[in-house]
């Protein structure tokens, strides 16, 4: 046999050989798209603590019964994150039958006021609702709000100052406190404790110092005050006043 011919053949077998597996490929793809063993039967939500399982379904918009490999995770997740208190959310296949979406949620951290509402941020600023009545939740007063949208982060005119607000808040819950109100004064932070009895000082002065705040606040709970000022300094001094 001459050598042209031997190629001729070569080739043939080569073009049968990407038929059959294109064929094969087919018939498997086929199977996978309609066999009922890869349709939808489970949904898995994980971590979540404010939305029970089933409001996290209702938001995903999955349908049972759907083949799993026709739903696009990448629909799924923006459907969620629809919301906001969704702040994250990883959706994947569990073969055969199965999805799984894994959620982060955002959680309420304070309150400000703009306008006539009252406006509920979470702990990096942004916009989780708007409600009539105040929550039980820290207040913040002084800022500069130029507006906001529900789901994205308020506007303020110097964002700085909001930051250190929220990290002041973060702080605060770590140690198990909770500030009334957080008002920005000429630059420092006047917290109020109780009605009437606030402490004055920087945010970090505040933030690295918070744990021995706690420990006056609670020996003045102890001792019934709930009026007058905890002054601290910016070497962590502090000092207190019966004044209001």
């Amino acid at each position: 046999m001459k050598r042209k011919d031997i190629i001729k053949k070569q080739k043939k077998s080569s073009i049968f050989k990407k038929i059959l597996f294109i064929f094969l490929l087919s018939i498997i793809c086929f199977f996978i798209l309609s066999s009922d063993i890869f349709s939808v039967k489970a949904v898995f939500v994980e971590n979540n603590t404010l939305f029970s399982q089933e409001e996290i379904i209702e938001m995903s918009g999955i349908v049972f019964g759907t083949n799993t490999f026709k739903i696009e995770t990448k629909d799924i997740s923006d459907r969620i994150m629809g919301n906001p208190f969704i702040k994250n959310v990883q959706v994947r296949r569990s073969l055969p039958d199965g999805i799984t979406i894994e959620i982060e949620e955002r959680k309420e951290a304070a309150c400000v006021f703009f306008v006539d509402q009252s406006i509920v941020l979470d702990e990096e600023g942004y916009v989780l609702k708007t409600v009539e009545n105040n929550p039980y939740l820290t207040i913040i007063d002084g800022l500069e709000i130029e507006g906001f949208v529900v789901g994205e982060k308020i506007k303020i005119k110097n964002q700085q100052v909001l930051e250190e607000v929220l990290n002041v808040i973060m702080e605060m819950d770590k140690h198990n406190l909770f500030f009334k109100k957080i008002s920005i004064e000429n630059g420092k932070f006047k917290v109020a404790i109780y009605d009437k009895l606030f402490c004055t000082a920087d945010s970090q002065v505040l933030i690295d110092n918070m744990k021995i705040l706690g420990d006056i606040i609670y020996d003045l709970h102890k001792k019934d005050i709930k009026r007058g000022i905890i002054r601290v300094e910016s070497d962590g001094y502090f000092s207190y006043s019966p004044a209001d």
